[in-house]
């Protein structure tokens, strides 16, 4: 399984004259990598998802599930979890990793419930594999008689060359940041790798922090093509979407009790590692 981490960068002190210096470089260098750069950075972010997308993700045809495997679960705790378990994300807009991460995300919740408000959205185009096509969960909002899901993206998408962050955009509750800290570390991550993202929990009783899907796939494609991909079931890209969806699917299916049945009974829904 791919797993790739991501930390939000950040800067270092620097005499001010220095910083001055800085600053004018690169004002000159902002202008012209904006004359030059190609519109892709900020084509349809924030737009809502076309509906067509949405139904591509969200309505997947059984058939399309047949020949889908699993790309596996870890497992995190061994104690039950509750009675409508929680699913747990931690992302970033600017995040490639979790641009990618977002995707198999939206087609595995959406065998539990209803997501209305997504919206399109890109990763930053100042890091690894620029513009990464995805979607956004700030304004989404997600129903399930199943589970639940608090969706959090904690940064924003434009990195500051000035402030040298992020900025801070939807913040954890106490329980929320508890869970983040205790699994997003030794001995479920590497301490070099701690408090990255993206980071997601299941019911406190499996983990995934890193992205499974490789960003470099999505490059030069749209979500119309992407989506389309995924509801047949056709391409690498379309397959491994699939295939890390089941995970997820998998891991839900083992902490709610496997409901519903015409999800968790399907060929491939099972966890390449149960917990006891």
């Amino acid at each position: 399984m791919k797993n790739r981490h991501y930390k939000t960068p950040t800067s270092s002190k620097m005499p001010l004259w220095i910083a001055g210096v800085v600053l004018m470089i690169l004002a000159v260098i902002a202008v012209l990598a904006f004359l030059r750069r190609p519109q892709v950075e900020s084509t349809n972010v924030g737009r809502p998802a076309p509906a067509a997308v949405v139904k591509n993700l969200t309505e997947i045809p059984a058939t399309t599930w047949k020949p889908i495997g699993s790309a596996g679960a870890v497992p995190a705790e061994k104690a039950p979890g509750p009675a409508k378990p929680a699913f747990l994300y931690v992302g970033a807009l600017g995040c490639p990793y979790c641009a990618a991460q977002r995707w198999p995300m939206i087609v595995a919740l959406s065998r539990f419930g209803h997501f209305s408000g997504l919206t399109l959205n890109r990763s930053t185009g100042k890091d690894v594999y620029p513009n990464t096509p995805t979607f956004s969960f700030v304004k989404a909002h997600y129903q399930s008689p199943y589970i639940t899901a608090n969706l959090m993206e904690i940064y924003g998408r434009q990195f500051s060359d000035v402030r040298g962050f992020y900025p801070a955009l939807m913040r954890l509750t106490r329980s929320e940041a508890q869970a983040f800290k205790k699994y997003d570390g030794p001995p479920y991550v590497p301490a070099a790798n701690s408090l990255s993202y993206p980071f997601e929990l299941v019911g406190d009783r499996y983990v995934w922090v890193g992205s499974t899907i490789d960003p470099g796939m999505l490059d030069g494609h749209s979500w119309a093509e992407i989506s389309r991909e995924v509801r047949h079931g056709q391409g690498a890209l379309g397959r491994d979407i699939l295939a890390n969806a089941n995970a997820l699917t998998a891991a839900i299916c083992a902490v709610d009790g496997n409901r519903p049945g015409s999800v968790c009974h399907q060929v491939g829904a099972t966890p390449a590692r149960a917990v006891p």
